[in-house]
Parts: structure tokens; sequence; C-alpha cells
């Protein structure tokens, strides 16, 4: 009797230890599931500052500032074949002349050179769009903008102003704030930080010469050391080889590029000579090896093609310059360094290259040209 009235106790007992047990996994199954879902929420949150961590995707997007429409045209960027794809445009503010993207990719920044201000904008990694951050006013007729590579301080050229102006960047929403400005020379058409965070570069164009800074790292004051170094005629665009060895200055006036040597200590420049450009170079880019350059020459509607020497940064042309469409702006190579993009000014285009990887020349993509939106004037591309 025993053991016969024990069994169905025994049984009993072992169904609620696996009752039990069920309602402990389905718990924990909705524990994880709960805290994954926050998770991916967080991560895509701009307002909680994660969405300067952008998602695994095949596609990166670039963004067009419109002189003539005031607005920044949004594309996506296919990184299987370089093809962009128009996902539309975002309002800017009047007459935008110089975008730039901070280096985790998550907050995108205009310079108004008739509305003297900078707007700024919040990325949405799903479909590329901007969300609006808000703006800051500038000095008068900002040229350039540039951030430093710790995310921490940008830098406005105000060409009309004869100034730089310096903010200090809200890490979480992406805002600008305590503008402070110094002076500089005769119309600042270009500002670039170096990779270290040390030191700024400021073409003027009407001294003809460049003006080198150090960068206090903790409140990002600039200090002009005390001689600029000359160029040639109409310093415009400024680009540095990503190692922040070599600097790179297009004169639009002499139509030649001007080579320096970057003296990592002192941020000094040493001129190491020129390369002749198209007519009316208006900007000039490397690819992420440092192996190739690429200028964007206005008068001309082409786009120069150079090696880099390695030991002195100088650069070698590649047989003849690549046809672009009418006045090109902007040159901008993708992250990848498969491709090379060109902004169109008068035919409010984008025209479309691939690198050959071995030797950097171009050849002209399928399609070569995307129709854009009224004065493209400057490119920028996501991380």
């Amino acid at each position: 009797m025993t053991t016969q009235s024990g069994a169905p106790q025994i049984a009993l007992f072992n169904s609620a230890i696996f009752l039990n047990l069920i309602i402990v996994v389905l718990l924990a199954l909705g524990l994880v599931a709960c805290g994954g879902s926050t998770t991916s929420a967080d991560a895509n949150d701009p307002v909680n500052g994660n969405a300067t961590t952008p998602p695994d995707h095949s596609s990166r997007f670039a963004y067009a500032a419109n002189s003539e429409d005031n607005s920044i045209s949004i594309y996506a960027l296919d990184l299987s074949n370089g093809r962009l794809k128009y996902k539309g445009k975002k309002a800017a503010g009047i007459m935008p002349h110089s975008i730039v993207i901070d280096s985790k990719g998550g907050f995108l920044y205009v310079a108004n050179h008739g509305s003297n201000n900078v707007s700024i904008y919040a990325i949405n990694y799903s479909d590329g769009s901007l969300t609006d951050v808000g703006s800051v006013s500038a000095g008068e007729n900002p040229a350039s903008i540039s951030i430093d590579s710790s995310g921490k301080f940008a830098y406005v050229a105000n060409y009309g102003a004869n100034s730089i102006s310096i903010y200090t960047i809200n890490a979480t929403t992406g805002m600008l704030n305590g503008m402070s400005t110094v002076v500089t020379g005769s119309n600042p058409a270009a500002v670039i930080v170096d990779p270290s965070g040390k030191f700024a570069y400021v073409t003027n164009r009407l001294s003809n010469h460049i003006e080198i800074y150090n960068i206090n790292i903790t409140t990002g004051w600039l200090a002009s050391l005390n001689t600029p170094v000359d160029a040639a005629t109409g310093p415009y665009s400024i680009t540095l080889d990503p190692a922040g060895r070599f600097a790179y200055v297009t004169n639009i006036t002499s139509n030649s590029v001007s080579v320096y040597k970057i003296n990592s200590q002192s941020g000094e420049l040493t001129s190491v000579g020129a390369a002749l450009t198209g007519t009316n170079p208006y900007s000039v880019t490397l690819d992420p090896t440092g192996k190739f350059a690429y200028v964007a020459n206005h008068g001309s509607d082409n786009v120069s093609v150079y090696t880099v020497d390695p030991l002195n940064g100088s650069l070698r042309s590649i047989g003849l310059p690549v046809k672009s469409q009418l006045k090109p702006r902007s040159v901008i190579v993708d992250p990848t360094g498969k491709y090379v993009y060109v902004a169109n000014y008068d035919s409010h285009s984008i025209s479309a290259y691939i690198i050959n990887p071995i030797t950097g020349e171009l050849d002209a993509n399928a399609p070569p040209h995307y129709p854009g939106v009224l004065g493209p004037v400057s490119l920028a591309i996501t991380p």
C-alpha cells in the first residue's frame, strides 16, 4: 500500500518541478528578449547619443550641400558597386557652402555662407535621413568647417570676417557651444585639423599663405604660429594625408597644388614643391591609403589624378585629367577607397568613378553621372 500510495505523490511532485522549470525558462527568455530589444533601440537613439556608432550595413550615405537650392541632398551609397540612390533632401541655411560629418558618423554639420551660421543634424542610419539638432551663429560668410578627430571641437573659416570660429561639441546631442574667434589673414577659404588633433591649418585666399595653429586639447583654443607659410596665388582647398605627414593646397589662380611636409612635433610646414593641375582647382582629396590624390578643376571641367610619393609626399600626374561635368567644385573618396565622387556646380550633378587599386586611375562608373539638386558645392560620406 505504501508503495502504491507513494507512486502518485512522487509523480505529482515531479510534475510540479517540471512546470516550475518551464516557467523559469519562459521568464528567462522573456527577460533576454526584453533586454535585447532595449539595447537595439538605444543603439540607434540620437537623443541618447548612441547614434554615433553606425550599425553594420552594406551601404553608406553620401550628402551634398546645394548652394543654389539651400538644401542638403541625401544618397544611399551601395558599396558593392559604388552607385548612388537619391533619397531626398533636407533644408539648410542660405547658400550652404561646406559640409562635414564627425568621425563617429553621428552628426552632420553645414556652414551656410549666406546666412552666417552652421546647421547641425543627427544622421538616421536606417535610411540616411537627417534630423534637425539646431543651428549656431558663425562669422560673416562661413566657407569651411572642420571637426577634430576626437569629436570635441569644431572650427569654421569665416571668409568675409577674416576669422576662425571655435566651438565645443556636445557629445550627446552634437550641438555646438561657446563660440570664440581668432583673427586670420585675408579671406580664409578653408580650415582643417590634423589627425592627431594638435594642429589646425587655414588657407587665406587673398593673403596667398597658410596659417598654422596649435590646438589647446582642453579648450580647443587656437594659438597661431608666428610666421604664415607662403603658397601660390589663390590658395583655396587644403587636405592632409591620412597619417598627417603631408599637406596639399589647391591654388585656384595659379592652377597648381602646393605640397608641404608636416613637422609632427611643431606642426610647421616645409615646402616640397607643386604640381600642375587643370584650370581653377577648387578641391583636393586623397584616398584612405594616402597613395593617390585627386583634384577637381572648376575651370576645365575635369579631375586631375596623381600618385603620391611615400617619402616626401610629392605628386606625379597620371595621364590626362578625367572628364567631369560642368564646373566641378568638390571631390571626395569613399572610406573604402574604391570610389570617387565629384560635385558639378553648373550641371547640378554628381559624377561617379571607380578607382584602379593598383594605379589610382579613374574609370567612369555606370551610370557615370547622377542628376543632383541645384548648385552642389561640397560632399561628405559617412565613415
